[in-house]
């Protein structure tokens, strides 16, 4: 499929449709140059002839650019994802996050719940707890970073025994190294959006909502994801057996299963 451009504001916004059946925006992970709308290339060729995905790159990320270079918050990430669902012509949409993308899609649902029909939090926590940096699991990766240790990222992200059966994964991970070893000025803004303050009220989520953790996941803990799930008023918790923070890639298969069940497709 082709990748095409529409300017949301000031944002020129790269984005990628695919399939038929309901409509289902995907909201990427990331902290900055290390993720876009082809983290869910897999998930998207596996869903596509059930629904009809949307998959773009949020600000800062991927081919996403603002013609400033001025700050902003992560809900103004979700009022991208608002514009770009009513530039598409669509009323309302079912939306999946994962990761980063999961405190987008959260923000999104609390703010503007008319464009929102079923909401998917995909191994991510609140946004109203700040991520804490000095955490063993943020220094394990600061100090994989440091070193330049591109398998033990792979490992935190994933699992042990899934980069043994995938060695290939390491050099998506060496990506992910240089671009937070050498980070872009977009990469900055970014960042600073994502560890910002973004409060969320979680009892305005009136939606449907699947929250999904990874087993294994280190970064999203499964007790972390399950207290989000109590948080929003109807939401189910599932979690994705042996996987870790990258479960869509790890499971595509049972992934696409959860959600083709939750969304009755």
């Amino acid at each position: 499929m082709t990748i095409e451009h529409i300017k949301l504001g000031n944002v020129s916004t790269a984005y990628e449709m695919r399939g038929s059946g309901p409509p289902l925006l995907l909201l990427h992970g990331g902290g900055g140059g290390d993720a876009d709308l082809h983290y869910y290339d897999r998930f998207v060729e596996l869903i596509s002839p059930y629904v009809q995905t949307i998959a773009y790159d949020q600000r800062d990320a991927g081919a996403s650019v603002p013609v400033t270079d001025e700050p902003y918050a992560l809900i103004d990430v979700a009022k991208d994802a608002v514009n770009l669902i009513k530039a598409l012509g669509f009323e309302r949409v079912n939306v999946l996050g994962t990761s980063a993308g999961g405190l987008v899609a959260q923000l999104l649902a609390a703010n503007w719940p008319e464009v929102v029909d079923r909401l998917i939090v995909n191994v991510s926590v609140d946004p109203n707890v700040r991520l804490d940096f000095n955490s063993p699991t943020m220094v394990r990766r600061a100090e994989f970073l440091r070193q330049g240790n591109d398998l033990g990222l792979a490992e935190l992200f994933t699992t042990p025994a899934y980069v043994a059966a995938h060695p290939e994964i390491v050099e998506m991970f060496h990506k992910v190294r240089l671009a937070a070893a050498n980070p872009s000025p977009a990469t900055r803004r970014r960042m600073a959006a994502l560890t910002g303050d973004h409060p969320v009220d979680h009892s305005k989520i009136i939606h449907e909502t699947l929250v999904v953790a990874g087993e294994l996941d280190p970064l999203a803990p499964v007790d972390r994801c399950a207290q989000l799930a109590e948080l929003i008023p109807n939401a189910e918790f599932k979690v994705v057996p042996q996987a870790g923070h990258a479960a869509v890639l790890q499971e595509p298969e049972f992934y696409v299963a959860l959600v083709r069940s939750f969304l009755e497709v």
